[in-house]
């Protein structure tokens, strides 16, 4: 098995300079976790995921709309918080060997290149799919000659719990210092922001109020 026949092709990525608020609103619009910087010349640079949003941010969910929302705290671009040099890997790379780096290097993606140009993005949730994917479909009937580590249903299926298993112990072990106070800004800022329309409805109902107001006592001055 091949990264090449896991891999999401259709990949989206965010130019250096791109505000942190854009980046994360590609992210979530398009339902993914990571999100790859290119420079000018549209090459690699980077790579960010929501775990280096929460460094100057935090995520929370509109109390009025329901979507989920992400207060900058610190305002600042992609470049500024990306993982440099990220680690790739070929279409042609096996998945044995992609999913030895995702463990091994602790991260959730990897990067698909051709040469220099990125063609996709391999995520440990495309891996726990194949292994979905794979408990489904008939037992092949051949393996890939120069796959020295063929995945086999079993290897998928300890795979999925596996990663499952790391992914919570990964975000739980996590150090981030900055979350707490973070979530305090956050919290301090929604209820501010909710005030301050609290208050702007009460100041456009009263306008409105007085404004019949003022046209009652028009109406009354002509009859006289």
């Amino acid at each position: 098995m091949r990264v090449k026949d896991f891999m999401s092709t259709q990949v989206v990525s965010a130019p250096v300079g791109t505000p942190v608020n854009v980046a994360y609103e590609l992210m979530r619009d398009g339902g993914f976790r990571h999100l790859p910087v290119l420079n000018n010349k549209g090459k690699l640079v980077g790579i960010i995921s929501e775990r280096d949003l929460r460094g100057v941010g935090a995520f929370f969910k509109d109390a009025e709309s329901g979507v989920d929302e992400f207060l900058v705290t610190e305002p600042t671009t992609v470049e500024n918080i990306m993982v440099r040099e990220p680690i790739t890997v070929t279409p042609d790379t096996t998945v044995s060997a992609a999913v030895k780096i995702i463990r091994d290097k602790r991260i959730g993606a990897l990067i698909v290149m051709q040469g220099e140009e990125m063609v996709g993005i391999l995520s440990y949730l495309d891996v726990l799919d194949a292994a979905e994917r794979e408990q489904e479909e008939p037992t092949p009937l051949y393996r890939d000659p120069n796959d020295t580590q063929p995945l086999s249903k079993r290897d998928l299926r300890n795979l999925r719990e596996q990663l499952a298993s790391e992914l919570t112990e990964f975000r739980a072990s996590t150090p981030n210092p900055t979350v707490s106070k973070v979530d305090v800004r956050a919290r301090q800022a929604r209820i501010a922001e909710q005030e301050a329309r609290r208050r702007a409805r009460e100041k456009e109902r009263a306008e409105a109020t007085q404004e019949i107001m003022n046209d009652i006592r028009s109406q009354l001055n002509d009859d006289d």
